[in-house]
């Protein structure tokens, strides 16, 4: 069933691609609508589920995830730099997650939460 659904996905994506060359809207599809879908496709899937769980080689409530924090990255990925308050207190704010993270940060890593980059607490760089 899901991959009909891909299947289906895939054969309306690019028959409307295909229409848009037919009818000399080529390359505006592709630049402003085909290419730009593909590649949010590409930073969705590294935003929320590679970078806030890469290397959860370790399963339980404060080890799956992290909090790795570089320049910008509260702007860039939307609260996913603090990503393990989001699994340990999700009805928290995105925006609330650094302010409570400088509260939080002692007893959270002293219970295994790995901190890295420039977040309070931190204990190496970050690993990409």
């Amino acid at each position: 069933a899901e991959g009909l659904k891909q299947l289906r996905f895939w054969l309306v994506t690019h028959g409307v691609l295909l229409v848009a060359v037919l009818t000399g809207f080529g390359w505006p599809a592709f630049l402003l609508w085909y290419l730009p879908s593909r590649l949010q496709v590409g930073w969705v899937a590294l935003i929320f589920a590679w970078y806030p769980h890469h290397r959860g080689d370790k399963q339980g409530r404060y080890v799956d995830t992290r909090v790795a924090v570089f320049p910008g990255s509260t702007f860039l990925i939307r609260g996913h730099d603090h990503h393990a308050l989001h699994h340990l207190f999700p009805r928290v704010a995105h925006y609330r997650l650094p302010a409570m993270w400088q509260e939080m940060a002692p007893d959270l890593v002293a219970k295994g939460v790995r901190a890295e980059g420039r977040a309070l607490q931190a204990t190496g760089p970050i690993v990409w």
